[in-house]
């Protein structure tokens, strides 16, 4: 009887960590792609993670857009990004990498409001004008590339150039 009891112990507390963490799976691009508001490559010129590597900073990342996928228009050049500020699904960006980013619409928080925890905002943004922050937590599906993952992020490219004319007009 123990080891019955244990073993659905021991199940359950696997599942439910799961359940409650940011457990991640491999997804294909398409379906990536489907539940992202934006995807494109950028560069991150800036980030104002304090280093800790705490989930609860409020920190915004800030891509130079070197190619869109979906939903951007073409006159836009930069992007605003949280990177998933106060979950277990925060993603670290690292100024002067490249990504591919997929990344949601995102209703909170909202910079230059109250909302939450602040800190100053970034010489960057301009109080009056705050710019639109998308939200692309660990689990979005964007990825740093580098020479370990260039071959699958080339080939997501590829996908994303071959369906760019649908994936702009949903």
């Amino acid at each position: 009887m123990r080891p019955l009891l244990f073993g659905t112990l021991l199940f359950c507390f696997v599942h439910l960590h799961s359940t409650f963490g940011c457990d991640c799976g491999p997804q294909p691009v398409a379906q990536r792609v489907e539940h992202a508001s934006i995807v494109f490559v950028g560069r991150a010129v800036f980030t104002d993670e304090d280093g800790t590597g705490s989930v609860q900073q409020q920190t915004l990342v800030h891509f130079q857009i070197e190619e869109s996928f979906k939903a951007l228009a073409s006159e836009i050049h930069d992007v605003w990004v949280d990177p998933g500020s106060f979950t277990e699904c925060y993603y670290k960006y690292s100024v002067g990498t490249r990504y591919i980013v997929f990344a949601y619409e995102s209703t909170w928080p909202r910079i230059g409001t109250n909302a939450g925890p602040s800190k100053p905002l970034p010489a960057a943004i301009d109080r009056n004008e705050p710019p639109h922050v998308y939200w692309a937590p660990e689990c979005s599906g964007t990825e740093a590339i580098t020479s370990k993952t260039k071959r699958a992020v080339s080939q997501d490219i590829v996908y994303l150039r071959k369906h760019k004319k649908e994936l702009q007009e949903d």
